[in-house]
């Protein structure tokens, strides 16, 4: 899935095209299963399936940012559990975090 195809709150696409923009932009991609969260989306890597960045952009947005890290889950029928998560992150964090969770 790619940005433009996102039905997505302006503040949600925003930081995804400065992310995409990063130099490890290219090795990521949209796994959107929150399609009714305007505000959410995940970041997964191909190379590193099993494994996904969840990311929200705060209500009150002062350029924070939520981030749940998901890996693979030991449940069929869910692909993801809850790693760890982290609020009132700044984009530099997020940009840190993401790379750090997909081995980018």
């Amino acid at each position: 899935m790619n940005i433009e195809n996102l039905e997505k709150d302006e503040l949600l696409i925003h930081i995804l095209k400065k992310i995409f923009q990063e130099p490890f932009g290219s090795k990521i991609e949209i796994e959107d299963h929150w399609s009714a969260d305007l505000l959410a989306t995940g970041l997964v890597s191909p190379k590193k399936r099993g494994f996904l960045v969840y990311l929200a952009v705060l209500h009150d947005n002062k350029g924070e940012y939520f981030i749940s890290l998901e890996g693979p889950h030991d449940t069929k029928g869910f692909p993801y559990k809850k790693m760890d998560e982290f609020e009132k992150l700044n984009y530099r964090e997020v940009l840190t975090k993401i790379r750090e969770h997909l081995n980018l």
